[in-house]
């Protein structure tokens, strides 16, 4: 696995703790905030976080639904919460640090 598929993998378990810290669910633009808060800013832009929800879509991880068909707004799912809980393994997706 190279550096930059770990980096991406560390932001998509980033996306769904932030989902869960926002109550369940966020729009693309408070995700992208989110991560750039936290210091993720390297290639970092609405493109990346945007293919990072759909990834996570794939994986069942998170629900997306399109408000006024242009901003994505994802969901967290109970298997996404598992993800990030680190109870269940996801490829592509880290699996969390102990005790954090």
């Amino acid at each position: 696995m190279s550096y930059r598929d770990l980096v991406e993998a560390e932001r998509r378990l980033i996306v769904l703790r932030l989902l869960i810290e926002n109550g369940g669910a966020g729009s693309e633009s408070i995700i992208e905030r989110g991560l750039l808060a936290i210091g993720e800013r390297v290639d970092l832009d609405r493109a990346a976080v945007r293919r990072f929800i759909r990834e996570l879509e794939q994986k069942t991880c998170v629900l997306v639904d399109l408000f006024q068909d242009k901003l994505m707004v994802a969901t967290i799912t109970k298997h996404g919460v598992a993800v990030a809980e680190g109870r269940v393994s996801v490829d592509g997706v880290a699996k969390p640090s102990l005790g954090v």
